[in-house]
């Protein structure tokens, strides 16, 4: 008996790890790769080519990594790479939880039969970016 509890202790304990039963996927049409095509601030487009490099890539496991490009001394480099999680509040509501805890809620808007979206949100110096996206 003392045999068979082990065995069954030992059966339940492999079990247990190998579950992936936390690991949730999210269908949404949003999941896909996405390239930056446009980009307006406070009205005025501010994309260059090397802006345009900009990625968003939203995973059906909910995790949403970024790389951003910019200039530098006339090179176009990555200047930053967050990765957050992401799901979906409400139709067209998406909530993003960075990694430093911020939470934003923004409302994005498809188009072109979902091949395309668009973001608008407010910097902390009160200016309006409209963010158009096209999948990659």
């Amino acid at each position: 008996m003392k045999r068979f509890l082990q065995i069954l202790a030992l059966v339940i304990l492999i079990n247990s790890c190998g579950s992936n039963d936390s690991v949730v996927f999210i269908d949404d049409i949003i999941v896909d790769d996405w390239t930056l095509l446009s980009q307006k601030i406070d009205g005025s487009e501010t994309i260059t080519d090397c802006t345009k490099s900009t990625t968003f890539s939203f995973r059906s496991n909910g995790v949403l990594r970024q790389v951003f490009y910019g200039l530098l001394n006339g090179e176009c480099i990555v200047v930053s790479q967050p990765t957050s999680n992401w799901l979906v509040e409400d139709n067209s509501e998406y909530r993003i939880e960075e990694a430093n805890g911020n939470i934003r809620i923004i409302k994005i808007f498809f188009s072109d039969n979902d091949n395309k979206f668009s973001l608008e949100e407010t910097d902390e110096n009160g200016k309006n970016i409209v963010s158009i996206f096209q999948r990659s």
